[in-house]
């Protein structure tokens, strides 16, 4: 005996049992779910039997694992003897139901049920719930009924004719979830004889059943999936399947990320979001997406459904991480490879007798190439929060990036015509011909890729969770933290044809570099030798560093270790990033005509300012004559 409820329920009640008031004083009793037949022969004794369950299941923590399972048993019967007696619900049965079903939901995240029992527990249970909520008897005139507690909100709808218009379900102002239902859905259920006569009675009322639960404790799948806002939308009549018009759910709590790559500047992560809309099967206990697809274009997210029953979306989030001074390494080499780039151009277009040779058009053209590359990349390689923007600069990087490379190895054939082969010919002609095949060819291999990739095999992967096809969503032709190719269409796309272009040039470079070195050879000068083996440093170093570098690119895809990966892309990005500098310190810097194209002016504007500033030590008067004097020169 205790002398209150709460010493009696809390501290003299153990598992297994419940306290209950007798004759002014309180005492402890087991808790048995098991009940006899009369307790479900009219609505007054469901009422009083499910107003005990509810004493019984009032502190969850007191549930062992056995109770629950035989609460289970009892939600189940309880249903069925409902159903077939006819009888009437009340807002008192229904609001212990719901109560019981939210201390059931306590006591399942509290305990390590076995999985097939508890599932069995929670099919049970809900579709107890769902079948007591359509059974719930209203008055004549009420056309709504709510309840709430900390672990779902019901809400029970009356209709004396068919809608005309959609119906929303929204749990609350702040909710997180929004179900919209055609008036096609109801006409589904009802036929067309949903205008209520005076001869129907309040059983036969036309009803709608919404439910909103806060967590998913009555959904365990052995599948762990991150489950966001569980709803679900029942009707009475017939089973709704099949519709023409689809049932809307929409996720408030969830901004339109689907596909998207979401970079987060605190934690310097890359955020990959994918969603799909699924319901939950009560036969199996796990979330399905037959007749549900997810809008991907709608703001917030929004479900699809042809049939109604539980809702949910399932939302994946895949980390990407960063390292921050690799970040600044990167940023800081591309700057000196953009300026060595632009000044490598700027003097071959003021050294006019340089650039009308050929091999200087070819190496403008690398150059041109790869400062809009590396521009590009610069500007946009992060930019994954924006879908289309990013495809673009993914295709334009793969289009300049293959170019470079083209021309790269029309620098390779032009050495071997003019020394091997002593090949004459009209050199705007043969400019031409470089031309279409350096910007042809990559058209041509990007192109191609394209179509199969995004054309095909994309497609293929959205058409099972989209409403339509988003081909960009979940792409294997841009990677979800960069943007930058991915999967086949970096190996096949991209390294396959630069590997082939490499060992192309360094074939050509052994045959030129042992024609150098004949001592009868085609090459019949001393200058010619000078000129040619110049050229051949130049093809030969920038094919080793951008070669190296796509190599290590390579590399990186072999092995998924971290600290692998870090020590790789850390070389990646410096030889990366270095390539168009290499070319300034080759051309620029180490060419002597080319070096005084831009040393010239420099060391002009230095001489006039160490004059000036000589002068500035004398008197004011010394001062005055010194720049008439100099004008006067």
């Amino acid at each position: 005996m205790c002398k209150d409820e709460n010493e009696c329920g809390k501290k003299s009640c153990t598992k297994g049992k419940y306290c209950r008031k007798e004759k002014n004083k309180y005492k402890c009793h087991k808790i048995n779910f098991q009940v006899d037949g009369s307790s479900f022969n009219s609505p007054q004794s469901v009422e009083n039997t499910l107003t005990n369950i509810k004493e019984m299941t009032k502190i969850p923590a007191h549930l062992t694992k056995e109770n629950v399972k035989s609460l289970g048993d009892f939600m189940k019967n309880l249903r069925k003897k409902v159903a077939k007696n006819g009888i009437r619900v009340s807002r008192k049965t229904l609001d212990s139901v719901i109560q019981i079903t939210t201390d059931v939901s306590v006591a399942l995240i509290n305990q390590s049920n076995n999985n097939s029992e508890r599932q069995d527990v929670q099919t049970q249970i809900g579709t107890a719930v769902v079948a007591m909520a359509l059974s719930v008897e209203l008055g004549e005139n009420e056309t709504e009924l709510q309840f709430s507690t900390d672990s779902l909100l019901l809400q029970v709808n009356q209709f004396s004719s068919l809608p005309t218009q959609s119906v929303e379900f929204s749990p609350s102002k702040d909710s997180a979830i929004n179900i919209i239902l055609p008036p096609s859905v109801f006409t589904k259920a009802w036929g067309n004889s949903g205008d209520r006569s005076k001869r129907d009675t309040v059983s036969t009322n036309r009803k709608s059943a919404f439910i909103f639960y806060k967590d998913d404790s009555l959904f365990f799948s052995e599948k762990q999936e991150n489950i966001s806002s569980i709803a679900s939308a029942d009707l009475t009549g017939n089973e709704v399947y099949g519709l023409t018009e689809s049932v809307r759910i929409q996720h408030y709590n969830r901004n339109s990320t689907y596909g998207k790559s979401l970079p987060d500047l605190e934690t310097l992560t890359v955020l990959k979001t994918q969603m799909k809309c699924v319901y939950w099967d009560f036969n199996n206990s796990e979330w399905l997406t037959e007749g549900c697809c997810l809008d991907a274009s709608a703001d917030p997210p929004e479900c699809l459904c042809n049939h109604l029953t539980n809702f949910a979306l399932i939302v994946n989030t895949d980390v990407v991480t960063a390292d921050v001074a690799l970040n600044i390494v990167s940023k800081v080499g591309l700057a000196l490879s953009i300026f060595g780039l632009s000044i490598t151009i700027l003097v071959h277009l003021l050294s006019r007798d340089v650039s009308k040779r050929r091999p200087a058009k070819v190496l403008m053209q690398i150059c041109c190439n790869l400062l809009v590359g590396d521009l590009i990349f610069a500007a946009g390689v992060s930019r994954t929060e924006n879908r289309e923007a990013c495809f673009v600069i993914t295709t334009l990087l793969h289009y300049f990036l293959l170019s470079t490379w083209c021309w790269m190895t029309v620098y390779s054939y032009d050495m071997y015509l003019s020394l091997v082969k002593v090949f004459v010919g009209k050199a705007t002609r043969v400019l031409q011909k470089f031309t279409l095949f350096a910007y042809l060819t990559p058209a041509v291999i990007v192109g191609t890729n394209l179509a199969i990739a995004v054309g095909y095999y994309d497609k293929q992967n959205q058409n099972s969770y989209t409403c339509s096809a988003d081909p960009l969503a979940t792409s294997t032709y841009k990677a979800d933290n960069m943007c930058w190719l991915t999967g086949y269409s970096l190996y096949l796309g991209f390294l396959l044809p630069v590997g082939l272009m490499l060992m192309y040039n360094f074939t050509v470079f052994v045959m030129v570099f042992r024609e150098l070195n004949k001592s009868n050879g085609k090459a019949q000068t001393n200058q010619m030798k000078r000129d040619y083996k110049q050229t051949l440093t130049i093809a030969v170093t920038m094919s080793m560093v951008m070669g190296l570098t796509w190599s290590v690119g390579y590399l990186l895809l072999l092995s998924d270790n971290k600290t692998y990966l870090l020590a790789m892309s850390w070389i990646f990005s410096i030889l990366n990033s270095v390539q168009g500098f290499v070319i300034f310190l080759l051309t620029a810097v180490r060419r002597p005509d080319l070096r005084k194209v831009w040393m010239s002016p420099i060391q002009s504007a230095l001489s006039k300012s160490t004059f000036v500033v000589g002068r500035l030590g004398s008197s004011e008067k010394s001062y005055t004559v010194s720049i008439v004097s100099s004008s006067k020169v």
